[in-house]
């Protein structure tokens, strides 16, 4: 099963949703994209730091850009908050809402919200993968 996540920047949530995806299933099944980036930026360093920690390197992992095919070419979407999100992507039946905060915009004090964002998206894709 194809599984494209899209977060906003494709730097942090979407990422780590297709490397928990692609890592728990020994596959290449999953994908990413952002709604409002460009490609080849690098992944956040605060993702790559938490990423680390659960035995995944990230470092050479950059965004892409969300395009029709993409979506066309997924059979289940998973869309993280962002006010730059398709309607093409809001309202169609193959796309399943994750309410995850995006940690870029959240405050510097001193929590760390990457790595909520992180544990929080690796429960929400076990659970995925169980129903698939």
């Amino acid at each position: 099963m194809k599984v494209l996540f899209i977060c906003e920047g494709n730097i942090m949530r979407s990422q780590m949703g297709e490397v928990f995806y692609n890592h728990r299933t020994k596959t290449k099944d999953a994908f990413s994209a952002g709604a409002m980036t460009s490609d080849g930026r690098p992944v956040h360093s605060g993702v790559i730091e938490a990423m680390k920690a659960e035995g995944i390197d990230m470092t050479e992992m950059t965004s892409t850009v969300l395009t029709r095919d993409m979506f066309d070419s997924a059979d289940k979407v998973i869309a993280f908050p962002t006010p730059y999100m398709p309607d093409w992507v809001l309202n169609d039946p193959k796309t399943e809402h994750w309410d995850v905060s995006d940690p870029y915009y959240m405050p510097d004090d001193g929590t760390n919200y990457v790595e909520r964002a992180r544990d929080r998206i690796k429960q929400r894709v076990e659970d995925l993968i169980k129903t698939l």
